[in-house]
């Protein structure tokens, strides 16, 4: 039986961030989903910062493929949360 290593969400989500680097889009996708996933689990549908950043994190690998109106609609959902947080004077 394989054991699987867990990390810290920071230390993660640095790895996901490798992922990015070394263009495996698809792998660094899949774990920006599963991690928005989580944290709409832990917070519910409601403006947070850390939900926020999964969809800044999604948006930016759905630019790097290509995808830029997918793209457009995850760092917009991501630019509105920030504001409703932190206010329309504060830049996330």
């Amino acid at each position: 039986m394989e054991s699987e290593i867990t990390l810290p969400l920071p230390a993660a989500i640095t790895a996901f961030a490798l992922r990015i680097s070394h263009k495996k889009y698809k792998q660094a996708l899949e774990n920006y989903e599963k991690s928005l996933a989580m944290r709409l689990a832990v917070y519910g549908n409601v403006d947070h910062p850390d939900i926020a950043k999964s969809y800044r994190s999604i948006g930016i690998v759905q630019k790097s493929e290509g995808r830029y109106g997918e793209a457009l609609d995850n760092l917009n959902k991501c630019l509105d949360m920030e504001r409703a947080v932190h206010g329309l004077e504060r830049p996330p």
